[in-house]
C-alpha cells in the first residue's frame, strides 16, 4: 500500500513540474497584417449605404469590417462575409456625408489598415413618414394620418401639453402599415396641445410636430335599449339555437371557442352577398365611431370564416326594406396589418384584431335611429356572417 502511495505522489509531481502557462491565443496563427478592399463604389439609399467593393486575396481572410459614427456619436459596426462583395450600413439619421472606417479582418483577428469612405445618404425613411403625418380635431380625441410606402416599423409619439407646459406622452402606436388612418380617444372636448414625433428601430427621434385642436364630443351609445328590426329582407337566422345576432351587442367580448356570446349566421338561411341585418338604437344619433371585434375562437378564427372583411354602415329614421328613406354613413373594409395569406397570423395580427377595428365617421352625416349592417365579403368568401360584437360612439339628438 505505501508502494502505491509513493507511485501516485511521484506522478502527480512529474504532472505538475510539467505544466506550463498558456496565453488565450487565436486558434489559427496570425498570417500578418491583410491587405485592404479595393475597387470601393457607393450606393445611396434613404437613410442607407451600400458600399461595394473588391476583396483582396488573402487566404486567411475571415470578413469585412465597417464602422462609422451617427449624429449621436453612436458608434455602429457592421461585418461582411468574406462571401459577399457589399455591406449596407443603415440608420443614418439626415440626408448628409458621414465617414467609414472599412477593414479586411484575418482569421486570427488582426485588422487591415483603415480604408476610409465617405457616404451621403438620402433623406431617411423616418423623415419622409413624419414629413406625411397630419392631425384632426375627432370624436373624443384626434385623428391622425400618414404614409409609409415603405413599410418600416415605427413608433408614432402623440405628446399632450400639460398645464405646466410641460410635454406628456399620452399614446404610442407602432406600425409598419403602407398608410394608416388612427384615432387616439379619451380626451375632453376642450381646446389643447398636442405634439407629434416618430420613432424608428434605430433609436432615430424626428423633431415634433405641433397642433392645437379640440376634440369633439361623444359617448357611448347604449346598448340595452338596442333591438333587432327584422325587416323582410334581412338575414338574422343563426347557426346555432344560442348564437343569435342579439350576441354582438351583449357587450361580451374576446368569446373564446366553446363560449356562446357570439353570432354565426345559419349557412342556409343567409342570402347571398350581400345581405344585412337592422337595428333599432332606441334613439336618434350622429354617429362618430364604429368598433366591430372579430370572433376569436382560440385565434383561428381572426381573419378567417365568416368574419366580416368588407361591409357598409347604412342609417335611416324611416327605415323601409327596399332600401329607400337609407343613406350610406361609412363602408368599411377590415384589415391584416402582415398581408398575409388567410390561415397565417404575426403578432401584431394578433394584437390589432384582439383591440377591435375603429371607424370614424363623416361629421357631416345625419343623425340616425336605425342601423344597417351590409356584408359584402367576409374573410374566407362565405355569406354567413360569424361575428364577437359591435359598438357604435356618438352623439345623442
Amino acid at each position: 500500500m505505501n508502494a502505491i502511495k509513493i507511485i501516485a505522489c511521484f506522478c502527480t509531481i512529474v504532472f505538475l513540474t510539467g505544466c506550463k502557462e498558456f496565453e488565450n491565443e487565436p486558434l489559427v496563427p496570425a498570417g500578418g497584417v491583410p491587405s485592404t478592399i479595393s475597387d470601393v463604389a457607393v450606393e445611396n439609399l434613404p437613410g442607407t449605404a451600400k458600399i461595394t467593393y473588391s476583396l483582396p486575396g488573402n487566404a486567411d481572410l475571415l470578413y469585412v469590417l465597417a464602422v462609422y459614427q451617427t449624429k449621436n456619436g453612436i458608434e455602429r459596426s457592421v461585418k461582411s462575409s468574406l462571401y459577399n462583395n457589399f455591406v449596407l450600413l443603415e440608420g443614418f439619421p439626415e440626408a448628409k456625408p458621414y465617414q467609414v472606417k472599412m477593414y479586411t479582418v484575418s482569421k486570427s483577428e488582426v485588422r487591415s489598415e483603415a480604408v476610409d469612405v465617405t457616404v451621403n445618404p438620402t433623406i431617411p425613411r423616418i423623415t419622409e413618414v413624419w414629413k406625411t403625418i397630419s392631425m384632426e380635431a375627432d370624436f373624443g380625441g384626434v385623428s391622425i394620418s400618414y404614409d409609409n410606402e415603405a413599410k418600416e416599423a415605427f413608433v408614432f409619439n402623440l405628446l399632450v401639453k400639460g398645464a405646466n407646459g410641460i410635454w406628456e406622452l399620452y399614446d404610442r402606436h407602432y406600425s409598419k402599415m403602407a398608410a394608416e388612418s388612427y384615432s387616439v380617444r379619451g380626451l375632453e372636448p376642450k381646446e389643447m396641445e398636442f405634439g407629434m414625433s416618430v420613432l424608428d428601430r434605430f433609436g432615430n427621434n424626428s423633431d415634433t410636430l405641433e397642433f392645437k385642436l379640440t376634440p369633439i364630443y361623444e359617448e357611448l351609445i347604449d346598448k340595452k335599449i338596442w333591438k333587432l328590426l327584422p325587416l323582410a329582407s334581412d338575414s338574422s337566422v343563426p347557426f346555432y339555437p344560442y348564437s343569435n345576432i342579439e350576441k354582438i351587442w351583449d357587450d361580451n367580448v374576446h368569446q373564446q371557442f366553446g363560449t356562446t356570446n357570439y353570432f354565426y349566421g345559419h349557412p342556409v338561411s343567409t342570402k347571398p352577398l350581400p345581405n344585412w341585418f337592422t337595428i333599432d338604437l332606441g334613439k336618434q344619433y350622429k354617429i362618430s365611431r364604429l368598433k366591430v371585434n372579430q370572433y376569436e375562437g382560440t385565434g383561428q378564427y381572426m381573419y378567417t370564416d365568416g368574419n366580416p372583411r368588407v361591409y357598409e354602415i347604412w342609417g335611416s329614421n324611416t327605415p323601409s326594406d327596399n332600401w329607400d328613406n337609407w343613406v350610406l354613413l361609412r363602408a368599411c373594409t377590415s384589415i391584416k396589418p402582415s398581408e398575409l395569406p388567410i390561415g397565417v397570423r404575426t403578432a401584431e395580427d394578433i394584437a390589432y384584431a384582439l383591440a377591435g377595428e375603429d371607424f370614424g365617421f363623416p361629421i357631416d352625416k345625419p343623425s340616425v335611429r336605425y342601423i344597417r349592417f351590409k356584408l359584402i365579403e367576409t374573410w374566407s368568401k362565405q355569406p354567413n356572417m360569424l361575428l364577437d360584437e359591435i359598438t357604435f360612439w356618438g352623439q345623442k339628438n
